[in-house]
Order: C-alpha cells, then sequence, then structure tokens
C-alpha cells in the first residue's frame, strides 16, 4: 500500500503543498492527522513522508483534529499515548494548532 509513496510525494513540492494547505487555512478546513498512516518504524520514509506535508500545513497555518481508519481494536496500534505525543512533537504541534471543536469536546467528557 505504502510502496510507491516517496515516488509520489517527491512530484509534490513544498510550494504545491503550501498552496493547497494555504487555501484550506483561509477557509478554515482543519487537516486530519490520521495515525494509522505512520509507521511504528520512527525513522522511516513513510513519516518522513507524512511528516513534511504536516509540517508544510502547520506553517501555512492550519489547524489540526485526529482521526483513525481502523476498523478493529488491533488497527489501534499508533494510537497509544507516547507514539502520539511523539508523532505531535514531530510535527511541531502546539495546543493552539489543535482545531477548537477538538478541544471543546475533549473538555466535555
Amino acid at each position: 500500500m505504502y510502496e510507491n509513496l516517496e515516488e509520489i510525494f517527491s512530484y509534490l513540492s513544498d510550494a504545491a503543498f503550501m498552496e493547497c494547505f494555504a487555501y484550506a487555512a483561509r477557509r478554515r478546513i482543519s487537516i486530519e492527522i490520521n495515525f494509522s498512516c505512520f509507521d511504528l518504524q520512527q525513522d522511516s520514509p513513510r513519516n518522513h513522508c507524512y511528516f513534511r506535508m504536516l509540517r508544510l500545513a502547520k506553517k501555512a497555518g492550519c489547524q489540526f483534529h485526529f482521526g483513525s481508519d481502523a476498523h478493529h481494536l488491533s488497527e489501534l496500534y499508533w494510537s497509544s499515548l507516547d507514539n502520539a505525543a511523539w508523532a505531535i512533537e514531530q510535527i511541531g504541534l502546539k495546543k493552539s494548532d489543535i482545531a477548537d471543536f477538538v478541544l471543546y469536546n475533549c473538555r466535555s467528557s
């Protein structure tokens, strides 16, 4: 599924990403961080591709929310707090980068 990811990302320039993410930021469209896309081998090429993209989204002023494509509990291996904290650190996210509706729903629980 991810075998051509590096090649695909190599065709997408930082400028192209920034143009798309600036558009999203202007329209207050939040970007999903889908933890099931990451690789448990932290230094994997797959992670580098996604972190590059998500750092550019942050630079463009986007806000973020979290999701998963998991269909079974066993597929949620990346959702541990340690893995999530590591990924958030790699992207450089702060509390202010998280979409308000996510923070509101967390406070309501």
